[in-house]
């Protein structure tokens, strides 16, 4: 099938959306959900490259469009119930490609965090493929030119998960140090992935699927009618989830705190996960819990919060972390409100255990049951006014090498310093989202991102005051957990 884009031209039809995508897809469509991004520091090492101009980054982006099928793919009919993927020939990679201001008076990382609600909650294009890199020039050498510079690469996730992201830079990477290379690289033909969040991938048990948890994935009225409680996780009244979900279209907007956990904090804390037979994403859901309870008032009457995780799932059929496509399903857990660090390590090793049993099966995947759903988008557009399912939700891209064959890289004209990863508001989310990411070898960036107005703390200022102090014991936390491997 062919249609006509509303660029004028021909596209060809790909598939319709699998069930995930479509949710992704009508999240977007509603504006509750704007556009993600993973970023990294880009350093320069040539005085003749100039990082205000786009014609710079072209190298990077022609050997991204062939690698990534995907960055040649529109959505057609966003608004129905049935959208499809259509492919889309980039005629224009300027498009693609905004610079902005060169910063010069600020940390890397200070402006990146300022520079992020503005990436985050631009709205995707529609007529042509829904991405493109953002350039924050950074620091002025002597010459008067800046020498590197914070890329963003911004997409919707129609196109792909977080590490869909990573897969992006590191072909960007390899086509900024080759570009002679990259100018006969020609762009791969428009393609999507197979859906991974089939039937078959995904199989459903009669038994899960009248379990409690579809509560979350179906109408009310559905749930009244099995007896079905509302969430995945278990909610009660003294559960923080911020306030209900809520949806000012003139006033949608993204909160970004950055923190971030220098290489060598990294390294110990990382031998400590291995020490208590744990894993770093299960620590972090204590540091969050704990940061959290520390940030309330004591008299608030929050004694739990509930947390969801996003799952990489591509193992289970085989697909690369270097390709793009949306391969996650949920874990969700419930935490009791603590300030004790005396817990910490025994409760991070027990959520381990359920992390893993979750990630280890195809089976029974929270995320399967929305091929159940009569209408994505009643459904979704449903969520306004209920309670958040979660408190917070963590995403973990784990360490990013970009050069995983161990290479030298002495004398190329780019290298690659740190990594960020951030989402935007989302109304059908949990109250927080911490994103992670760390580049192998240096440090850990966790982005904490909220929809402004969702937290119930009071207004913006306080908002961001909450959110200021669950950075600064996070660190704290993580810091005392280190120092506890010298005592």
């Amino acid at each position: 099938m062919v249609k006509q884009s509303s660029m004028g031209k021909q596209n060809k039809t790909i598939r319709y959306a699998s069930p995930n995508e479509r949710r992704v897809i009508t999240r977007e469509d509603l504006g509750y959900y704007r556009t993600l991004y993973v970023g990294g520091i880009y350093h320069a090492h040539e005085t003749t490259q100039d990082l205000t101009l786009a014609t710079t980054f072209l190298p990077g982006l022609r050997r991204c469009l062939k690698d990534h099928p995907p960055l040649s793919v529109v959505v057609e009919r966003p608004e129905t119930e049935k959208p499809y993927y259509s492919s889309c020939s980039v005629s224009d990679l300027s498009m693609h490609i905004d610079i902005l201001p060169t910063v010069d008076d600020l940390a890397d990382l200070v402006a990146v965090e300022a520079a992020s609600p503005t990436i985050l909650d631009a709205k995707i294009a529609r007529d042509r493929p829904p991405w493109k890199i953002v350039v924050l020039p950074l620091k002025m050498t002597d010459e008067g030119r800046p020498s590197r510079c914070f890329v963003a690469f911004a997409y919707s996730h129609a196109l792909g998960d977080g590490l869909s992201g990573l897969a992006f830079h590191k072909s960007f990477l390899a086509g900024l140090r080759d570009p002679t290379a990259a100018m006969y690289h020609k762009p791969a033909k428009g393609a999507m992935p197979a859906p991974f969040d089939t039937k078959k991938n995904l199989p459903i048990s009669m038994s899960y699927l009248l379990a409690p948890a579809l509560g979350a994935y179906l109408p009310k009225h559905f749930g009244k009618l099995f007896g079905l409680r509302a969430a995945v996780s278990t909610i009660s009244q003294s559960t923080w989830l911020g306030s209900d979900k809520v949806f000012l279209s003139e006033n949608h907007r993204s909160g970004v705190k950055i923190v971030r956990i220098d290489g060598t904090t990294l390294s110990h804390l990382l031998n400590r996960c291995r020490k208590h037979e744990t894993k770093l994403t299960s620590l972090l859901h204590q540091v969050v819990v704990r940061a959290l309870s520390a940030s309330m008032r004591s008299d608030n009457g929050i004694d739990t919060f509930t947390s969801g995780t996003a799952i990489n799932m591509r193992h289970h059929v085989g697909v690369s972390n270097d390709s793009m496509g949306l391969y996650v399903s949920g874990f969700f857990d419930t935490h009791r409100r603590t300030t004790d660090p005396s817990t910490t390590w025994a409760l991070a090793r027990e959520m381990n255990v359920r992390l893993h049993e979750c990630s280890s099966r195809r089976n029974d995947q929270s995320i399967g049951l929305l091929r159940f759903l009569p209408s994505m988008r009643s459904w979704t557009a449903g969520h306004i006014g209920g309670k958040r399912d979660t408190s917070y939700e963590v995403s973990n891209l784990l360490a990013f090498d970009p050069d995983p064959e161990a290479r030298s890289t002495d004398g190329a004209r780019w290298s690659l310093g740190n990594m960020v990863f951030a989402q935007p508001a989302n109304v059908t989310g949990g109250a927080l989202c911490f994103n992670v990411v760390a580049r192998k070898g240096q440090d850990l960036v966790c982005v904490i991102s909220w929809q402004i107005g969702a937290l119930g703390v009071g207004d913006e200022s306080e908002e961001r005051k909450f959110v200021d102090s669950v950075r600064t014991k996070f660190i704290d936390f993580i810091n005392d957990l280190v120092r506890e491997s010298f005592e």
